[in-house]
């Protein structure tokens, strides 16, 4: 990634702010490093605090940064622990219309007009289930491969 002095200085400042609330008596705070991750940009800032004995130690946070929101995390295993927080998640919308699931809503479409079709008529013409079992057929022939394959162990 390119050096980007004033994103350092920016990124510091907001990562100074967050490390103060965990560590008040941290200082000589220094710019490591960042590094593209998900859907923004992580940076290691480093620092010395007292620890629980008083002892001054180095250390080093993580500030996520997705557009300027940024999240801060005081180690690996937090950052590791919130990741799917990270990250955004597709709306209804966007999850119902997906790739994958276009046979399951041609099939819960054609389902409801098979309902509709019933309650006007009070019965469903016989040809008119055979495009449903064909659709729903291609849903869940599509679907149990994947599920029923069996996964190779590492040895």
């Amino acid at each position: 990634m390119a050096k980007d002095q004033s994103y350092e200085k920016r990124i510091l400042e907001a990562g100074e702010r967050l490390i103060k609330h965990s560590h008040p008596d941290a200082d000589g705070f220094r710019y490591i490093s960042t590094k593209d991750f998900i859907e923004g940009k992580l940076t290691k800032i480093g620092f010395v605090y007292n620890d629980d004995t008083g002892i001054r130690k180095p250390g080093f946070n993580y500030i996520y940064d997705r557009g300027g929101n940024y999240s801060y995390f005081r180690n690996a295993d937090e950052l590791v622990t919130n990741l799917g927080l990270l990250q955004n998640r597709p709306g209804i919308f966007e999850s119902v219309v997906a790739p994958t699931n276009v046979p399951g809503l041609l099939a819960l479409l054609y389902f409801l007009l098979l309902g509709a079709v019933f309650l006007i008529w009070r019965e469903v013409p016989t040809e008119m289930w055979s495009p449903f079992m064909v659709i729903l057929g291609f849903y869940f022939g599509t679907k149990a491969p994947s599920q029923l394959k069996p996964k190779a162990l590492d040895a």
